[in-house]
């Protein structure tokens, strides 16, 4: 099973590592048959052509479940993000979102 974890932040400007998903994907390591694909992007909010290339990017790793973590100012882009994915994915995926914002606003 392919896992593929999404970090998403505003600018190419260093930025600090996503902890979270590298946490999960240190303890999914650990798992037989699961293999683990971390993707760091920055993402213009106001640019449809910066979510078009993101989301053509995450899903030519083909993956089985996707992984994204999210802060309140990126929800709405977010949630274009992975409406296109859905899109694009040939097969069904899963789709989970963490991150303050979405334990904070989970509906």
């Amino acid at each position: 099973m392919k896992i593929v974890l999404v970090s998403l932040h505003r600018s190419a400007a260093k930025q600090m590592p996503p902890l979270g998903l590298m946490y999960l994907a240190a303890s999914l390591k650990y798992h037989e048959g699961f293999q683990i694909v971390l993707l760091d992007k920055a993402i213009d909010p106001f640019s449809s052509d910066s979510v078009e290339l993101i989301s053509t990017a995450i899903i030519a790793e083909n993956p089985d479940i996707l992984c994204f973590t999210t802060l309140t100012e990126q929800h709405y882009v977010l949630a274009r993000l992975i409406a296109r994915c859905r899109v694009l994915a040939e097969k069904r995926i899963g789709i989970v979102v963490g991150g303050p914002h979405a334990t904070l606003a989970s509906e």
